[in-house]
């Protein structure tokens, strides 16, 4: 099994980590095969940590460079996300590629890029580390969503991989003054958004992460959201009709790891495409004109990708056209630009 015999691989040194390294390695492997108990998970985690804690101390100690750079702070964390919800969702058969990782070279007389190699491979553990412990918190409903989402169809996964989830539309959680939305939009969302917020007037922003789904609750909830003076941001991939209400926000903000906002043509409940000259694009250049970001932009990233298909343009082009107005380390300043 490669995953064990690459990522998971011991270098001598690193035994005093577990005073038996077999159990170790016998933890290891009742995991992998057997991911359904949270507590394996837990001590796996553990393990997968105090290795990168001994791969960061043998660099440092050697003279490597502890200052990575902010960019690469989420090293690898989309891969691991998706590998490690492959193994708790039954989808090895998808993910084995995911999992290849080798240890870095170890010895005396290590290049400074050798010395490098071995930081950046402890930072990645340390990254599986976080993302698994994140996983192990979530629900079944809430891990086969996040699949669905963020790894099907991405990172060489076929969408054959698709999950059937049924979850009631909009998925609302109130968190302080966030309102928290993981979900897609069901005829309806706008009411539910509309009560919710009547429900809970503390509220000042709605963090988001959603495939999308109606268009015109979409909008009458981007319009509800100014209304109120509220902010957006992403907690998960937006996509769909989802960046519609994203676009609603006074400040519209992506913080990393960079959640990608998600574009297509609008399709009927069949799934066929509707037509370009259709009224409702007409009403959503209006609705993102009004909302103060580049309509043009949105419905040529609308009009350029079928229903099957996703335009997912950069950050800085995001950030060009309004559409996100702070985006962490790639556009900001000493104040959000405002919205119209």
């Amino acid at each position: 099994m490669k995953l064990l015999k690459s990522t998971f691989s011991f270098p001598k040194p690193l035994s005093f980590l577990c005073r038996k390294q077999l159990r170790c390695l016998i933890l290891l492997l009742t995991v992998f095969h057997s991911p359904a108990r949270a507590a394996n998970w837990l001590e796996t985690i553990e393990v997968v940590q105090e290795k990168a804690d001994y791969y960061w101390e043998y660099g440092r100690t050697r003279g490597a460079f502890t200052w990575l750079g902010t960019a690469v702070n989420e090293l690898d964390v989309n891969k691991h996300r998706c590998a490690i919800l492959g193994r708790m969702l039954g989808q090895t058969d998808v993910i084995a590629h995911l999992e290849e990782m080798r240890d870095p070279k170890i010895g005396e007389n290590l290049s400074q890029d050798e010395l490098q190699a071995i930081m950046y491979f402890s930072h990645s553990l340390s990254n599986w580390a976080y993302v698994a412990s994140r996983l192990v918190e979530a629900s079944e409903l809430d891990k086969k969503y996040v699949w669905n989402l963020n790894c099907v169809g991405e990172q060489g996964i076929p969408l054959t991989a698709y999950l059937e989830v049924e979850r009631p539309a909009g998925g609302f959680q109130v968190s302080g003054t966030d309102l928290l939305i993981l979900g897609d939009f069901e005829a309806g969302f706008y009411e539910e958004l509309r009560d919710t917020l009547k429900a809970n007037p503390n509220i000042q922003r709605v963090v988001l992460g959603s495939g999308g789904g109606s268009v015109s609750d979409a909008m009458q909830s981007g319009i509800l959201i100014r209304e109120k003076g509220l902010a957006t941001t992403l907690s998960d991939n937006c996509f769909s009709a989802c960046p519609l209400v994203f676009i609603g926000g006074i400040q519209r903000t992506i913080w990393s790891p960079y959640p990608n906002l998600g574009f297509h043509q609008i399709y009927t409940g069949e799934g066929q495409a509707i037509p370009f000259d259709n009224q409702v694009y007409i009403l959503v250049w209006g609705y993102v004109d009004a909302m103060g970001a580049d309509a043009n932009f949105v419905l040529n990233q609308m009009l350029g990708a079928s229903p099957s298909e996703m335009n997912e343009p950069s950050l800085d082009l995001l950030c060009e056209r309004n559409v996100a107005t702070w985006v962490q380390r790639i556009c900001f300043g000493p104040s959000f630009r405002s919205a119209r």
